[in-house]
């Protein structure tokens, strides 16, 4: 199906971030589809490498970096090497996340540090240096995927729908 030409990416770069829910080798290949070469970034090896080879089953180019979204220096790391790698970043898509649910009341600090790291940490320091770049080129994309429930809340998941918010 031809891509409409609002949505063509080609000679585009894009940098997914990941997790182990399953949708990262859907959103890479809707972009490698569209024309984009895609960088995925995570600590989930089987799914940055699911995502990579459904990049390259379109014919784009794939960059599978092993990192940790809510380090700082990793993430330095991973957006340098996409612009190594092909001299810009058009595209910035963060799209980890863990989801949780349990009793607000027996949530721990350290399960609230977890959600909060991986939740929104991570995106604003991958917006952060993502932004960087981008506004050395003079343009770019950041798209950020949340939950449903940022807005409308769900029993037993206060924590992760504050982190959604």
């Amino acid at each position: 199906m031809p891509i409409p030409e609002q949505w063509n990416l080609t000679g585009k770069v894009a940098l997914i971030t990941c997790d182990e829910r399953g949708w990262t080798p859907v959103l890479a290949s809707a972009l490698a589809e569209a024309g984009a070469d895609v960088a995925i970034a995570g600590p989930g090896q089987e799914e940055r490498k699911a995502a990579a080879e459904a990049v390259t089953r379109l014919g784009r180019r794939a960059l599978p970096i092993s990192c940790q979204l809510a380090r700082e220096s990793d993430v330095r790391a991973a957006v340098g090497r996409v612009v190594a790698r092909w001299g810009k970043l058009d595209i910035l898509e963060n799209a980890a996340n863990v989801e949780f649910g349990k009793p607000f009341t027996d949530v721990t600090t350290r399960e609230w540090d977890t959600l909060l790291a991986r939740n929104v940490t991570s995106a604003f320091l991958f917006s952060r240096e993502a932004g960087r770049q981008m506004l050395k080129q003079g343009k770019g994309r950041i798209v950020n995927i949340i939950s449903g429930l940022s807005e409308r809340g769900l029993w037993n998941s206060a924590p992760y729908c504050a982190t959604q918010g």
